[in-house]
């Protein structure tokens, strides 16, 4: 059957609304949280108190999505090394089966209401960020969560940490999703999505193209691709770095039929540095990131990009 997540805004839901999602198909449900912290709360003009999330994660509700999730976002306006912990404190309480935890992107060509996060005061720089996010990891491990790939984590016994354990898990935009996460449906501006194992889509960031594409009943796409079998090697390569931390190349070899390291001697040539700043380690079966190249996967992906 498979998973059906829907994305939730806590604000515009009740028990019932939930109740009838489940009614529709959906067993799995996602709840933008980003922060409790009603300061931060306030520059990223959503509030919405704890307290609402615990009226709304009944009994009953629990018993019909015994895997859900919260998103929590990293860098905000307004956040402090004190206000990060105590909203993690408060979530721990809550006790999501599941937590995908991003660093914000701050992107004001493309969404403009992002300046106004700057009214107050400057966002917390990149250390500022990297200190923020120690707190919420450490939190997260001392109650018991198990770390099921990069910025991801789960409760043991959630299906995210099963498939994990299972080596089933893969990385994707949304975070880690229990094995490969193919079909997306994007709904608002900005969003992304994903039909099958080779289409994405990006809709329109400004929010008058996206209502004019409605009312002319036209998918409100702005731009889309469709990858050829390099692409699908490349993001496969990616998805398991950002996932497990490392890359055996047999397996590769024997999914792709290709000489790994012949087909990316020209990541391996952009790897060096890494590999000198111990970021990395490779050998001859396979490559790792160490825990202190853990925060630069993402960088280090960047050297299996086809434009690198």
């Amino acid at each position: 059957v498979g998973d059906w997540s829907v994305e939730i805004d806590p604000r515009r839901v009740d028990e019932e609304k939930l109740l009838f999602y489940k009614n529709c198909g959906v067993n799995r449900i996602s709840f933008g949280v980003q922060d409790f912290d009603k300061k931060v709360q306030e520059r990223i003009n959503r509030i919405q108190p704890s307290e609402m999330l615990e009226n709304l994660l009944t009994k009953k509700i629990r018993e019909t999505y015994p895997a859900f999730n919260f998103d929590l976002l990293v860098g905000l306006p307004g956040q402090t090394t004190k206000s990060i912990s105590e909203t993690m404190d408060r979530v721990v309480e809550l006790k999501p089966t599941q937590l995908q935890t991003m660093m914000m992107h701050y992107k004001p060509n493309t969404r403009k209401y992002m300046i106004n996060m700057l009214r107050d005061g400057p966002l917390p720089d990149f250390y500022d960020r990297k200190i923020l996010y120690k707190i919420l990891d450490d939190k997260l491990i001392k109650a018991g969560y198990k770390r099921t790939g990069y910025e991801s984590y789960a409760l043991p016994g959630d299906p995210i940490e099963k498939s994990y354990n299972e080596k089933k898990t893969l990385y994707a935009s949304l975070g880690s999703q229990k094995g490969e996460a193919t079909n997306f449906v994007a709904v608002g501006s900005s969003g992304h999505g994903s039909l099958g194992n080779e289409y994405y889509s990006q809709n329109f960031y400004e929010q008058n193209l996206y209502r004019d594409a409605l009312d002319a009943n036209k998918f409100p796409i702005h731009k889309g691709i469709k990858l050829d079998k390099n692409d699908k090697i490349r993001r496969d390569v990616v998805k398991t770095l950002r996932t497990y931390f490392e890359i055996d190349f047999k397996e590769f070899e024997a999914k792709f039929n290709i000489d790994f390291k012949h087909y990316f001697k020209k990541s391996f040539e952009n790897l060096k540095e890494h590999l000198k700043d111990g970021l990395i380690t490779i050998d001859e079966n396979k490559l790792k990131i160490t825990e202190l190249g853990f925060q630069f996967s993402s960088v280090i992906c960047h050297a299996f990009d086809d434009k690198n």
